[in-house]
């Protein structure tokens, strides 16, 4: 901020704004929201550090605005505006006409997004017009871009995003947890680790996991290979799967799993752990605490972002001395009841 425009001036005009501003980074993490955007979502403040705005989005939207956010960074045409479904923190939804803006300074990456609520246009069946001041917020808006931190080289995270969106177009259907599991052991037995110690512990009434396959063992891989380098030479890595279902909403420090039943995979493991700033950046692109030549920094950025591809979850525990665990949340096979 200036010294004409003051910090405070500006955070009193964006909170008074009657459409919802957020600005987010390439991994889709919140960095600012204005008062009406926490007022859309009935979130607060403090609220803020478990959601990025793929939890905030509807399921059967997600996979579009991810088409959208790709032909973004790659500089092709997108429409001024989309509409979609919000989803609260209560589990309501809200129907939204977002307008997103991209900005690229070097190496740095923003994502400005201003939202209005369409909800009573939509049931009204009324026919509105595209906001004549999404412009006009945006300008002002952009002030705050300055002060945000956020991920880097883009080209290269665009080619990451697209090679996950190749694995979730594939036909989603239903698959064995038990035989994920045996999957992942082989898969550890087969990089020669003969003294890492595994454990697993399935629960028999499992249901099946509706995914693409093909995404899920490789992000199972991507987690496995982020225990074997901590553990080392030795260690061991307890596999849990079973069916949870999620009565408060929120699970973890770095995701918010929606309230209801899901499918969870478990891989623990007794390495060395995270201090808490390193957990904090563990799922951003390009993040490493290892050698760079060896380690590009997205595995477990792509465990998130994959996940959230086949409308699933992850989260990510840690503390030092204590290990990891990173839980894979999955949508369930509903069967239909006989009458």
């Amino acid at each position: 901020m200036t010294d004409f425009f003051p910090e405070e001036l500006f955070r009193h005009l964006m909170d008074n704004l009657n459409k919802g501003v957020m600005v987010d980074d390439s991994q889709g993490r919140i960095h600012y929201t204005n008062q009406t955007f926490r007022e859309m979502f009935r979130l607060d403040s403090k609220q803020l550090e478990f959601f990025d705005f793929s939890d905030l989005t509807a399921p059967e939207y997600r996979n579009d605005l991810l088409t959208l956010h790709l032909r973004r960074l790659s500089g092709k045409s997108i429409p001024r505006s989309v509409n979609f479904a919000g989803i609260r923190t209560d589990g309501t939804r809200v129907q939204l006409e977002a307008s997103v803006s991209m900005l690229q300074s070097g190496d740095k990456v923003f994502f400005l997004t201003i939202l209005k609520d369409v909800s009573e246009a939509i049931a009204a069946s009324a026919v509105y017009s595209q906001n004549r001041d999404f412009e006009a917020s945006q300008r002002i808006c952009t002030s705050i871009l300055d002060s945000i931190r956020v991920s880097h080289r883009p080209d290269e995270l665009s080619k990451k995003l697209n090679f996950l969106k190749s694995f979730s177009e594939e036909s989603i259907s239903p698959v064995d947890a038990e035989m994920v599991v045996q999957e992942v052991v082989g898969f550890i037995q087969k990089m020669d680790n003969s003294k890492i110690k595994v454990s697993v512990s399935i629960d028999p009434d499992t249901p099946r996991a509706m995914v693409s396959g093909g995404l899920l063992r490789h992000l199972m891989q991507n987690a496995v290979r982020n225990s074997l380098d901590a553990l080392g030479e030795e260690g061991h890595i307890s596999i849990r799967a079973g069916f949870a279902e999620r009565s408060d909403g929120v699970f973890g420090r770095n995701c918010f799993v929606h309230i209801g039943k899901w499918v969870f995979i478990e891989l623990k493991d007794d390495g060395s752990g995270m201090t808490e700033e390193v957990l904090k950046r563990a799922p951003e692109p390009f993040f490493t605490t290892k050698n760079r030549v060896k380690h590009g920094g997205m595995g477990l950025f792509e465990v998130f972002q994959g996940m959230r591809s086949i409308q699933g979850y992850a989260s990510l525990s840690s503390a030092p001395e204590s290990g990891t665990v990173v839980r894979f949340f999955l949508p369930y096979e509903k069967k239909e009841t006989v009458q």
